[in-house]
């Protein structure tokens, strides 16, 4: 059973069905081997899955950018080349943070292989390094805020922006603020706040001004 699931035309046989499948899960059929082996209080002994590694492709790293979060931290995440990963498009990829960047050796235009954490997220498993320009360049840290110019703070691992009014935190703050999981505001939504933020749409308006009584309370909401 293990040779049929680890052999390559098993899973190029089901890739060619009009289905979504990470696993096969393999049963026995006969009637009294099902009563011999019976199943314990935790599974059936019956039956067993066997996932199958997940789909790694290679793609080429375009730029970097920072993202400021509601948090405060500074996170790296690289454009790349556009490909298809387990049935969907792949365009970006956290790097995560500093230390990430560094145990993985990754350069600005590096080659890298990905592939998508339990079959959702998108995940940089290693840097093809054969592949690399010679004059490739390391990624270094910012000094300084990419949305406000603040001189960014490091604890650890991760660089903060202390700046209570950047305005790339309060934009992430009013979209976690009228999100589902915590006012849940369905007449304002993500692409919305993220549009008209720079705007005087008067609800937008409205949350930037009450940004310092509302975040601590409603935007730690887990």
């Amino acid at each position: 059973i293990v040779k049929v699931c680890e052999n390559s035309e098993t899973k190029n046989k089901l890739e060619n069905e009009d289905i979504d499948f990470d696993w096969l899960v393999i049963k026995i059929k006969e009637e009294e081997l099902r009563k011999l082996v019976w199943s314990t209080n935790h599974h059936p002994r019956r039956a067993v899955a066997y996932k199958f590694p997940a789909q790694q492709v290679s793609t080429q790293i375009k730029s970097v950018e920072f993202q400021v979060w509601r948090t405060w931290i500074i996170t790296p995440v690289a454009n790349v080349e556009i490909v298809n990963l387990s049935g969907a498009n792949i365009s970006r990829v956290s790097l995560h943070n500093f230390d990430f960047i560094k145990e993985k050796d990754i350069h600005h235009n590096d080659f890298v292989r990905i592939q998508r954490s339990g079959e959702v997220i998108p995940y940089i498993v290693s840097t093809i390094i054969d592949r690399r320009e010679w004059n490739s360049k390391k990624i270094e840290a910012p000094t300084n805020c990419p949305s406000c110019n603040t001189k960014l703070t490091q604890i650890d691992m991760h660089y903060y922006c202390q700046n209570p009014n950047c305005p790339a935190q309060i934009k992430e703050k009013i979209i976690r603020f009228v999100s589902k999981d915590c006012m849940d505001i369905e007449w304002i939504w993500e692409t919305r706040c993220k549009g008209r933020y720079e705007t005087t749409c008067p609800e937008i308006t409205f949350f930037k001004h009450v940004s310092c009584f509302s975040w601590p309370v409603a935007c730690n909401v887990k």
